[in-house]
């Protein structure tokens, strides 16, 4: 009998943290994400940085607010929108060492720096 293993890891996938939760960093432009006053974010697992349009909110006198921008923001660590502020997420420069999937067949979280999958052959000789 011979026994033969091998081992296959797979790549965090890229993520983004906002308010310490985190959420994955493929496909921003596809997904809406907005960030009122006091909220947080930091880029996660293979991002290098993510791309903010901010907004000033503008109280108007029949009740409704409206939005002015102001920048364009760099993040590359942990920032908290300001008062009287929200966030836009454009996009995230991703690490080019990052694999990007389209799905998760196998059950991967993207919580998991990686993942040993260990392969078992048995051959028996007659």
């Amino acid at each position: 009998m011979v026994v033969l293993c091998f081992k296959v890891s797979a790549q965090t996938v890229p993520t983004i943290i906002i308010d310490g939760i985190r959420a994955t960093a493929i496909n921003l432009s596809g997904f809406l994400y907005w960030l009122k006053e006091g909220q947080t974010l930091n880029v996660g697992n293979k991002v290098n940085s993510i791309y903010v349009l901010q907004y000033a909110i503008i109280p108007s006198q029949v009740g409704d607010n409206s939005l002015q921008f102001e920048n364009l923001l760099n993040i590359t660590s942990l920032q908290t929108v300001p008062s009287g502020k929200a966030w836009k997420i454009e996009s995230a420069a991703i690490d080019p060492t990052a694999i990007i999937t389209l799905g998760d067949s196998i059950g991967i979280s993207p919580e998991y720096q990686s993942l040993t999958i260990v392969f078992t052959v048995l051959i028996f000789f007659c």
